[in-house]
């Protein structure tokens, strides 16, 4: 399966991309909290 490393490269970068942004996300809920959501 040669284009398995690949495969779980990119599963591997795209996780922490989703995984960072939650984190940004989570830390930004309290001033989210204090205006509105739109």
């Amino acid at each position: 399966m040669p284009n398995e490393p690949t495969i779980l490269s990119s599963f591997e970068m795209h996780y922490q991309f989703i995984y960072q942004h939650a984190m940004d996300l989570r830390g930004d809920r309290s001033r989210i909290n204090e205006k509105t959501w739109f």
